[in-house]
């Protein structure tokens, strides 16, 4: 039974941790938390052994003999008489003794055992005893109170955090919108405000022609619970009937479009490039213009030389298309510029 107490401490200490974890998005692993559910564990630990303990110690007492004889006798009844004298006495004793023993031997590993035998001798001898399973659960809803109010003020501590994040978010992802709708770019971004998001938020903006149908061109920008730019991503489209030549002229003004309102913002990021960087690499421009449509390029930050890590952005340039056998009419071809910090 005691085993069982611990392993429910255990799954409330779990449960607990996963509540921090998916409800109020903790990053780390509360150490309180651990040191008062060992603590429990330990405190119960000792309980249990000392019961243990007690229980083998008192059932091979010359008073728990005594006891052993006198309600076997109870339980026996008059009928069958009763012995005098110092030779019945010292019998009876013997005889307790060695029912005391078969008992201790019963209930060696039970930390019940005593409570088990108490209640055996008792009933014979019309003697009422307290409920131990009463006391027991007393002591495991204290146990199990007290690591969860360890919890509240961490929860609380983390309801204010998460209120502060989704503010301090919520100024960054407005700026972005806002310089993107000036811009005459279609934005879109959900308000951290209604819902704090353990991953962060992010804002897009896409361009529309003359008739207000999206382009296929688009930005999109990821910002941190900390309101910083973590990483800004450009899709540029690229028409199948028009020349490479046209198609790259044609993605780098809408690059340019799309880039100048975010540098123009003064907002935090966790590197200047992904805010100061809005082109796409030469080595990327000469691979595109000497390949083919059907062609896929990719050209991360580490294969540019000195030109992959620009104010502490790393620069990946992308061309994403099908080969020309699996070309249909589905296929989208995309440029992508994708800027992240450089760690």
């Amino acid at each position: 039974m005691g085993l069982f107490y611990i392993v429910l401490i255990s799954a409330e200490w779990v449960f607990l941790s996963m509540l921090d974890d998916l409800v109020f998005h903790d990053p780390g692993m509360p150490i309180f938390g651990i040191a008062v559910m060992l603590a429990l564990i330990i405190v119960w630990t000792f309980i249990i052994s000392y019961l243990i303990l007690a229980s083998r110690i008192d059932l091979n007492k010359k008073t728990w003999s005594s006891t052993a004889y006198k309600a076997q006798k109870a339980k026996r009844g008059a009928g069958r008489g009763e012995q005098d004298g110092d030779t019945g006495n010292t019998e009876a004793q013997a005889i307790g003794r060695r029912r005391g023993a078969g008992r201790a031997q019963d209930y060696p590993e039970d930390s019940d055992g005593l409570a088990a035998a108490a209640e055996r001798l008792a009933k014979p001898l019309d003697i009422a005893l307290p409920n131990p399973k009463r006391a027991r659960r007393i002591a495991l809803a204290a146990s199990l109170m007290v690591l969860a109010l360890a919890y509240v003020p961490h929860f609380i501590q983390r309801t204010a955090i998460m209120e502060q994040e989704t503010e301090t978010a919520a100024q960054t992802t407005r700026a972005i919108a806002t310089a993107f709708e000036d811009a005459r770019l279609d934005a879109f971004s959900i308000d951290p405000t209604e819902e704090h998001d353990e991953l962060g938020y992010y804002v897009t903006a896409d361009i529309l022609d003359a008739a207000g149908d999206n382009t296929g061109s688009s930005a999109r920008v990821d910002v941190d619970n900390t309101s910083a730019v973590v990483e800004v991503s450009y899709t540029l489209a690229v028409d199948p009937t028009a020349t490479l030549e046209d198609n790259l002229a044609r993605a780098e003004a809408g690059l340019a479009r799309m880039h100048a309102p975010l540098a123009a913002l003064d907002i935090p990021a966790r590197a200047d490039g992904m805010l100061t960087y809005g082109s796409l690499s030469e080595a990327f421009r000469q691979a595109f213009l000497t390949g083919s449509i059907y062609e896929s390029i990719g050209l991360q930050y580490y294969e540019l030389d000195d030109a992959g890590i620009v104010d502490g952005a790393e620069i990946n340039c992308y061309y994403f298309t099908d080969t020309e056998k699996d070309w249909d009419e589905h296929t989208e071809p995309r440029i992508y510029l994708v800027l992240e910090a450089s760690d």
